[in-house]
Order: structure tokens, then C-alpha cells, then sequence
């Protein structure tokens, strides 16, 4: 092995299921003072000799007692352990019970002897950031259980042998081509014949399993809004009636409700869909959200062309159906890419940013409710608004306090909360309400559930905040846009992309609530800045974020899948 030859170290392999078990097994044996650890399918070759090098000599430079090679897809394992970490490892017991994930279990490990007063410097190097290469070109995960997976990483060698020019990734680049036509082709295989599509009206299917109502939601009610004006039949599927389903019918939809979950895998659900897709015809089906197997299965064997919309940064969940699909809408460019680093071609990925009316999201048609004297807040109060479900990665612990902290000069601020705790979330709304008291911000905070009339609370706000971490989008922020609201937003996920720094709103740095706390102390003091913001951000609105705006870059998108115009005489 070169790395071997080169440092002159002695090479052993271990079959041991746990590969900090192994290392702490070897250690003892041989009682080693420093060891290189390749985990997975390092010896195979797909991962080049000079990033060995590189580990190596970062960690003589650093002296650190472990570096570990951060981001290598999985289960590729990388590090340099010097014998005080591999004495604590020796001396595990046999039977301790340790993580499958080799970095978290010398993380772990490093912190408890740190706990201990036992000094563990450790250090870690970036493989991707090495070569300057993002996900969407290496599988964040690689198969390697079976005969079959091996197959793919003997395939993806040789099709690399002599291709020097692509790289020093050439192996795990060409893997992850291999892995993606593996994948599409076992999850998209579509008849041979494809759907023919009607000469009279299109029919385009929306699916949306979860009948709840939130920003997901309220943005397909959008859609079928804006596409109302063409000459298409607009059909949705959601699982239970609901105000979700309301809202559909009065932008124009034909909404079918099974009244049960549609996305369960058995077969009176695959039954009960197949003779719904047969009485329906749907030239495409377009899912708002994770929809289950028998929906995606049925689309692939009936050649109906299928579009998924991306809503979540996180996307474990989605996995299958952005495999299955033809087609990607992703809500921002922050999800595009995070969509674009799974087992899939990055090519069938789109942004298009959700819609919002701005017809109705606007002062000129607000109604005459006086929503700040039903919620008790006078005309010299300063009424921030959060509107957000009551889950972490919203931050609302980092809204609270950076309200304690800019009523210490503001003292008329008042804070109202719009939203409700997520199910099987109850914890992380209760200690919402705690940090509530114990900030002192219980007499002047208002918490809201569901607002059947958000547009009112919206409008009747001074300024509205969104500080989550990683946000796909934030309708909220669409709606307050349209409404000319001061916004302030962290600079995190999808929302730079909505809000322009001074020009449309406020940035403020996410997570923290000093920063967020100097935002709103701004906007207090300064109500010409918040108005200048406002008429930008609504001016901003009617430019990217109209119906008509998302109409014309969903029916292109549509236009792209089927291979011809969806509507006759009609150029997206």
C-alpha cells in the first residue's frame, strides 16, 4: 500500500464490526504510538493517495493528538491518532458500547476524557473543501452491504482507469454517476409508451398528503391561484377535509379527499389509488410534499410524468420521491443545492420560488378589523410578529431574547407569537412559555394559535421576524413583503435570497440575539428607514414573487417534463 511504503508503518487489517473497537484492539497489540486509520473503500482506490499526504502532514504541523477527515461520504473513515488517544482506546473495555459512526465515537470519546481533565486536542480537515468540489459530484452515502454494491465500486474504478484528466476524484465522481442511474432506473421505470396527452383540456394532479395547513400548504393554494387563469383542469389529492381543503376549492381546484392517509404502503392503498389515477387521467402529477410509495410507484408504471417539490433542508425524507421524479421545484436556491447533493442529476433541478397575491396581501385592501385593539396593544406599542410553528430550528429562543434585550432601551415592544407546537413537539413549545417567564417577557408577549385572518396580524405588525436556521423560504416573509412590513431576517437558508440587506429588509446574524436585538432597536427608532424598506420589499414582491411571476416559471418547468406546451396557443 503506498501510504504504508511511504511511511514505513505496518498495515493491519481488522474485520471488527466497530472500526474504534478495532483501532483500540490493535493499539493494545501492538502497542502503537501513532496509527493511520482508512476506513471502507480507501483500499479500493476511490479515494486519492495525496489527501493521505495531506492528512498526514496537517497533523505533524498541528501536533494535535487526532485529526479526523471530516465530510468523506459514508462510511469512508480518515484519521491520525497518536498513542494517547489509542492508550484511552486500549483501555476500553471489550463490551462498550460505541456509535456505528467512527468520527462521532472518537468525538465522544475526546470529549469525555476532555471532561476528565485528560488533555485531547483534536483537529479535523476537510476532505471536500481539499478539493474544492460540493456534494452534488460525491454520494454524501455509499452502498457497500452487499455482492451487488461492491459490483458498482468495481465498475466505477475501472471507468475511471485512464481518466487522469477528470481529477484526483475521478473514482468517487464516476461512483456517484453509477449510483444515480442505478437509482433511476430502479425508481423512475415508466411504460413503454408514454402518456399521451389530451387535445382537449391538460390535467395537472397536486398531491399533498398532510392536511394540515401552513406555509407549504397556503403556497399550493397560491399555485392553484395563479394558474386559475389558464385554460388548464387544476386536481388536487390531500388526505383529509380540512381548512386546507377549503382554501383549494376557493382558488379554483378540484379537490379529491380519500379521508385517510394515501402515502401508507399496503395494498388497499395502492388499489384505492390506482383506480383514482385511472378515473382522473392526469397528464402530470405534481407532489407538494412527501406523498408515500404507492402514489410514486403508480406514476412510474403508468408512464405519468411526476414533478416533487423540494420545502425541507433537510432531505432524508425525500429521498425516494427526488429519485422518482422527473422533475424538481425546489423553493430556493439554498434547497436546490441541497437537493442537487443527493443520489440524483443536479440537471432535473429548479428553483422556483413560491408565489404570493399581492393583490390581496396589500394595505389598499385591508379590512376594517382593528386587530391591535382585539389583542389589547395600544398606538404607541411597537408590535414585533413571529409567525412560525413551534419547532427548534425556527428559533424562537433566539427572538425572546433578543426581545428581554432591546425592551432594556424599548420598553413599549410587544411581542406576539403566531403558531402551535408541532405534533409530538410539546416539549419544545413548553419551553418556549418558560423562557417566556423566566426572560420576563410574559405580560408583554401575546401567543396565538391558527389565524384564520393572518393578512390582518400581519398587517397590523411593525415589524416581522424570522431568525430560523436553515429556512427553505418563509411564506411569512412573501406575505409581509406584500404587505410593505420592516422585515428582519437571519442570514441563513433560503432567505437572503428573499430579503436584500438595507435595501428590502434587515439582516441580523442567525443564532445570534445581540445582532438580531440592534435590528429592531433600528427600526424602532428610525420609522422612516422601516418605511423605506417596506414600499422596497413590496416593489420586490410584484417583481419575483408574483402569481404571475411563478405562473409563467411553473408552466415552462411543466412545458419541460411533458415535451410540448401545456397550453395550446399558449407560450410559457
Amino acid at each position: 500500500m503506498p501510504v504504508g511504503e511511504r511511511t514505513g508503518s505496518i498495515i493491519h487489517q481488522d474485520t471488527a464490526r466497530s472500526v474504534v473497537a478495532s483501532m483500540g484492539r490493535v493499539a493494545a497489540q501492538f502497542g502503537t504510538q501513532r496509527m493511520l486509520v482508512g476506513h471502507g473503500l480507501f483500499g479500493l482506490g476511490l479515494v486519492p493517495i495525496q489527501f493521505w499526504n495531506e492528512l498526514i502532514s496537517d497533523h505533524d504541523q498541528t501536533g494535535a493528538d487526532i485529526t479526523i477527515a471530516t465530510d468523506l461520504p459514508s462510511p469512508l473513515f480518515a484519521a491520525v491518532c497518536e498513542g494517547k488517544i489509542l492508550q484511552m482506546l486500549g483501555a476500553l473495555p471489550p463490551d462498550v458500547a460505541l456509535p456505528e459512526d467512527a468520527s462521532l465515537s472518537l468525538r465522544k470519546l475526546a470529549e469525555a476524557a476532555n471532561h476528565q481533565g485528560e488533555r485531547i486536542v483534536m483537529r479535523t480537515k476537510s476532505f471536500l473543501q481539499h478539493y474544492g468540489v460540493g456534494w452534488e459530484y460525491v454520494a454524501r452515502y455509499i452502498p457497500s452491504a452487499s455482492a451487488a454494491d461492491f459490483r458498482l465500486l468495481e465498475q466505477a474504478i475501472e471507468n475511471s482507469v485512464g481518466v487522469r484528466s477528470g481529477g484526483p476524484l475521478e473514482g468517487l465522481v464516476n461512483l456517484r454517476s453509477i449510483l444515480v442511474e442505478q437509482l433511476e432506473r430502479t425508481h423512475r421505470r415508466r411504460s413503454s409508451q408514454p402518456t399521451s396527452i389530451s387535445p382537449l383540456r391538460r390535467r395537472i394532479l397536486y398531491a399533498s398528503n398532510p392536511s394540515a395547513f401552513s406555509g407549504g400548504e397556503q403556497c399550493l393554494v397560491s399555485t392553484v391561484q395563479a394558474l386559475g387563469r389558464y385554460d388548464i383542469e387544476l386536481h388536487c389529492l390531500v388526505a383529509l377535509e380540512g381548512v386546507f381543503t377549503e382554501r383549494l376549492r376557493a382558488a379554483g381546484a378540484v379537490v379529491h379527499c380519500p379521508h385517510r392517509d394515501f402515502g401508507t404502503a399496503n395494498i388497499p392503498t395502492f388499489v384505492q389509488l390506482d383506480a383514482f389515477l385511472e378515473q382522473v387521467q392526469p397528464d402530470l402529477i405534481h407532489c407538494n410534499g412527501i406523498v408515500g410509495p404507492p402514489l410514486l410507484a403508480l406514476s412510474r408504471l403508468k408512464g405519468i410524468p411526476l414533478a416533487q417539490w423540494a420545502r425541507v433542508a433537510e432531505m432524508e425524507s425525500l429521498s425516494a420521491h427526488l429519485v422518482a421524479a422527473d422533475s424538481i421545484t425546489a423553493v430556493s436556491k439554498f434547497i436546490a443545492r441541497r437537493a442537487s447533493e443527493e443520489l440524483i442529476r443536479p440537471q432535473k433541478v429548479h428553483v422556483l420560488y413560491d408565489p404570493v397575491d399581492c393583490g390581496h396581501f396589500s394595505q389598499s385592501t385591508q379590512t376594517t378589523r382593528d386587530i391591535r385593539r382585539d389583542l389589547g396593544i395600544g398606538p404607541k406599542e411597537f408590535m414585533v410578529l413571529c409567525v412560525a410553528r413551534f419547532v427548534p430550528y425556527k428559533r424562537h429562543d433566539v427572538l425572546m431574547r433578543a426581545v428581554a434585550l432591546a425592551r432594556q432601551t424599548h420598553c413599549n415592544i410587544r411581542l406576539v407569537l403566531v403558531g402551535e407546537p408541532e405534533t409530538g413537539r410539546q416539549d419544545y413549545y413548553c419551553s418556549c412559555m418558560e423562557q417566556l417567564r423566566s426572560l420576563d417577557l410574559a405580560r408583554s408577549t401575546l401567543v396565538l394559535g391558527f389565524q384564520q385572518d393572518i393578512r390582518s396580524v400581519e398587517a397590523a405588525s411593525d415589524a416581522v421576524v424570522v431568525c430560523s436556521d436553515n429556512e427553505p423560504l418563509g411564506t411569512v416573509v412573501l406575505e409581509s413583503m406584500a404587505l410593505e412590513r420592516p422585515i428582519i431576517v437571519s442570514a441563513s437558508g433560503g432567505l437572503p435570497e428573499m430579503i436584500e440587506d438595507e435595501i428590502t429588509g434587515l439582516h441580523c446574524v442567525p443564532g445570534d440575539h445581540s445582532s438580531l436585538a440592534r435590528q429592531l432597536c433600528r427600526i424602532c427608532e428610525e420609522t422612516a428607514l422601516g418605511t423605506h424598506l417596506g414600499a422596497n420589499a413590496r416593489a420586490r414582491a410584484i417583481e419575483r414573487f408574483s402569481l404571475e411571476a411563478h405562473a409563467r416559471s411553473l408552466l415552462s418547468i411543466y412545458e419541460q417534463i411533458l415535451g410540448q406546451p401545456l397550453v395550446p396557443g399558449t407560450s410559457a
